[in-house]
């Protein structure tokens, strides 16, 4: 993960593209939003744009586009996605599903965002972060022509792969002091520290379901316990059976 980490810090700051994939559940999405909230763009909309709504889906008749306040075919669901994404973080989820008629469309927004000067009438529109998300590997999806390259390479500034979490245990600590930290400030109580044993058994145990299953499994065992930690009894049976990489 210190590539990561290394791209993160010289990336986030800037308002360069930024391709982000690994297996389902490996915490793309929270990526995204920790690179937002590093960017000076912290204050401003973080949108979702789920690509697999595009499918089947074909662009209206030509129309006048406000973004770029010119004919072009779009579509309202990507339009009102770019609306309401000024001045902030447009995510883009599982890029490659989105049909090629809307990944044309794209093209000529991020050339005219880079080309855009700051002073221009109309830059608020065209200030965009773009961030693409992917469970299949880049190379893969434009080698099927399922991703047009056109886009491919616009977006391929900087590309960061994330590790599924078994390969990225020294991660386990740090991600699920994170929810816990989350999960209480929503139900507004006193965040609970990690029994050490609890912790053993979290490090040893998989992760089928990469990030998304820890933040299920904190939340469960959030539910369960009374005590200012958690303990080995918190976590489901399955994982609290899991310790030093065998199951007990």
């Amino acid at each position: 993960m210190r590539r990561v980490t290394s791209i993160i810090r010289r990336a986030a700051p800037t308002s360069v593209p930024i391709l982000i994939s690994g297996e389902t559940g490996t915490g793309k999405r929270f990526l995204a939003r920790t690179i937002h909230e590093l960017s000076p763009r912290h204050g401003q909309p973080f949108v979702l744009l789920d690509s697999s709504k595009t499918r089947g889906v074909r662009p209206a008749n030509s129309v006048r586009f406000s973004i770029l306040n010119r004919p072009i075919k779009p579509h309202g669901w990507l339009e009102r996605s770019l609306e309401r994404a000024k001045r902030g973080t447009l995510v883009i989820v599982e890029t490659s599903e989105m049909n090629t008629e809307l990944q044309a469309q794209l093209l000529p927004i991020l050339d005219e965002r880079e080309r855009r000067p700051p002073f221009d009438k109309t830059h608020a529109s065209l200030d965009i972060r773009v961030l693409a998300l992917s469970s299949v590997p880049w190379e893969k999806t434009v080698s099927e022509g399922v991703l047009l390259k056109e886009l491919y390479y616009r977006l391929k500034v900087f590309s960061i792969e994330l590790p599924p979490l078994r390969k990225r245990l020294e991660d386990l600590s740090f991600l699920a002091e994170w929810f816990i930290r989350h999960f209480a400030q929503r139900t507004q109580t006193l965040p609970r520290l990690v029994d050490s044993e609890c912790l053993d058994a979290l490090r040893a145990y998989p992760w089928p379901g990469n990030v998304t299953e820890l933040r299920g499994v904190i939340q469960a065992a959030l539910i369960r316990s009374h005590g200012p930690r958690l303990i080995l009894g918190d976590l489901p049976p399955e994982i609290a059976t899991w310790k030093r990489g065998t199951r007990i």
